[in-house]
């Protein structure tokens, strides 16, 4: 068990904590009700401002990789995210590694979990309060049309933004 996830198996902490989500305020993260609000939309988001450009917004595995890869975790964050990287690149598919240079040749594009993907949703949580405890902002956004699809798998889609390819 790691000590980034509470015991009770759920996210206990409050939205609230975690800056620019866009659901109310206070509400729980993955409770019955909002997995039901979940359902609503195809498509969901973590993301938050590029490190060295706020107004650039990356996903949650990025940004976690950013606080991990330029050394600003404790030890014990450190080898938690390892771990958790481990496991998520054996257990999900990497639209990079599908695709060649899809990210390289679609810079607009971003990649949303299918609200259908409740295991990756949930595997997410794990980073969500690693941002939080280093500060980090990450937003929730959900979404029936994402934009282009240009990668689908079972759990994912990379899409490129209605309007961002000219």
């Amino acid at each position: 068990m790691n000590s980034l996830v509470p015991a009770e198996g759920r996210i206990a902490f409050r939205l609230s904590v975690l800056s620019g989500f866009s659901i109310e305020s206070g509400a729980d993260w993955l409770t019955e009700e909002s997995c039901m609000t979940l359902t609503t939309a195809r498509y969901i988001r973590f993301e938050g401002p590029h490190p060295s450009d706020p107004n650039r917004k990356v996903g949650v595995f990025a940004l976690a990789n950013g606080l991990g890869n330029d050394g600003r975790l404790s030890a014990s964050d450190h080898v938690w995210w390892r771990a958790a990287n481990t496991f998520g690149n054996g257990a999900y598919p990497d639209p990079e590694a599908a695709v060649p240079g899809i990210y390289r040749e679609n810079p607009e594009a971003r990649a949303w979990f299918k609200t259908s993907a409740a295991h990756l949703i949930s595997y997410t949580r794990g980073y969500l309060v690693l941002l939080n405890k280093y500060g980090q902002d990450c937003a929730v956004i959900r979404s029936g049309d994402p934009g282009r699809i240009i990668y689908e798998d079972d759990v994912q889609v990379v899409a490129v933004p209605h309007g961002a390819d000219g």
